[in-house]
């Protein structure tokens, strides 16, 4: 049997997506036959390679760049020491371990066996700014070229961003497929109330402050044909406005969701909707994917988002929902035709894609 390790220094919390990510990552590559070596802190200790791999997050927590840069050096070079042979799976590479690898180039030359970088658009880039994982692949463009490397990227939009402004082979690597426990298949035909919502991390970059708008430009006849649900923004949160919070309470529309939701609370409130409100922001999410809408595509669960952000691609290619422009301007067209709609989404199709991209992925794993 094959073996693989998983290594991801961006897990240093036992909360959010980074972590499922590998959880997801495993049980996938174990079903394909992989046996899969861990080095994230959820993990028995036992699974750890050697004791200076253990705290893999301490330098994601200290503040001061060089000194995180001087730890992921350190735990890199140790790492590429440890495992020679061993294929190495970066679920979500991040700035700091990229520019180590690049740093390595004599270790690398060395290895017999691959290293996989999935980029998300997230930690590799700092600050949301794509230009700085750019400038690391060009300058080590010598070293992430060679056979050794296996590049992927979460979106189809991010894989052609990078492949084309870095002379890199890139493919995509989407989001890895979750139990379909829950699933089901939309039938749209005699629909009467729909459930339609926004949640997760109620912020800016998230859609938050879009729903008011959302809301005043849905027709009267869908508001009588649609039960709307928004998670709220805590009053301690850096972002919060008292004034919007104000015209929100005074929508009595709104069905509010104001607790502070566990990772399982929040997957059962999604299985709960019809349809999924994604109204990202442009700039930050313009190559981007997400976490929530690849929870909603594993439940059946359409979305509705705009036309401008990374994922689109994923949407229209596979029938995963619907599209709209930023100005909201086809936003009731778009729910005329999800009651209108007599047939199933494409969320089986869309699973199968993210299996056979993971199979594509370890077919390489042989140099």
């Amino acid at each position: 049997m094959k073996s693989i390790l998983i290594f991801d220094p961006t897990v240093h919390s036992v909360f959010g997506h980074n972590l499922d990510q590998n959880r997801l990552y495993s049980d996938c590559l174990k079903q394909i036959g992989f046996n899969v070596l861990m080095s994230t802190n959820w993990e028995d200790e036992s699974h750890w390679l050697q004791q200076e791999l253990k705290p893999v997050n301490v330098y994601t927590q200290l503040q001061d760049p060089k000194l995180r840069q001087q730890q992921s050096d350190f735990q890199i070079k140790n790492l590429l020491l440890a495992t020679p042979q061993l294929p190495i799976f970066f679920v979500n590479i991040d700035y700091h371990s990229l520019e180590s690898l690049g740093r390595n180039s004599d270790l690398i030359s060395k290895r017999s066996a691959k290293i996989f970088l999935r980029f998300i658009g997230v930690h590799e880039s700092l600050d949301d700014n794509q230009e700085n994982v750019l400038h690391i692949l060009k300058r080590y463009k010598n070293v992430f070229s060679s056979s050794c490397f296996v590049m992927r990227a979460e979106t189809k939009s991010y894989a052609r961003y990078l492949q084309q402004l870095s002379g890199l082979e890139f493919a995509t690597l989407p989001y890895p497929p979750r139990s379909m426990e829950g699933f089901r298949n939309i039938e749209n035909d005699g629909l009467q109330l729909a459930k339609m919502g926004l949640l997760g991390m109620p912020r800016r970059e998230k859609g938050y402050f879009e729903f008011l708008k959302l809301f005043s430009v849905v027709s009267e006849n869908n508001r009588k044909r649609i039960e709307l649900f928004l998670q709220r923004m805590p009053s301690t949160h850096s972002e919060y406005a008292g004034e919007f919070e104000n015209q929100l309470d005074s929508i009595k529309e709104i069905n509010n969701i104001r607790e502070n939701l566990s990772s399982e609370e929040l997957q059962e409130r999604i299985s709960q909707l019809n349809l999924m409100f994604l109204f990202y922001d442009h700039v930050k999410y313009r190559l981007r994917g997400s976490a929530i809408f690849f929870d909603c595509m594993a439940k059946g669960i359409p979305c509705l988002t705009f036309d401008t952000i990374g994922f689109s691609n994923e949407v229209a290619d596979f029938d995963l929902g619907y599209l709209i422009r930023s100005d909201f301007s086809n936003l009731n067209e778009s729910i005329d035709h999800f009651f209108d709609r007599k047939t199933n989404f494409g969320f089986q199709s869309f699973r199968k894609y993210q299996y056979d991209c993971v199979r594509n992925l370890m077919n390489t794993t042989e140099l």
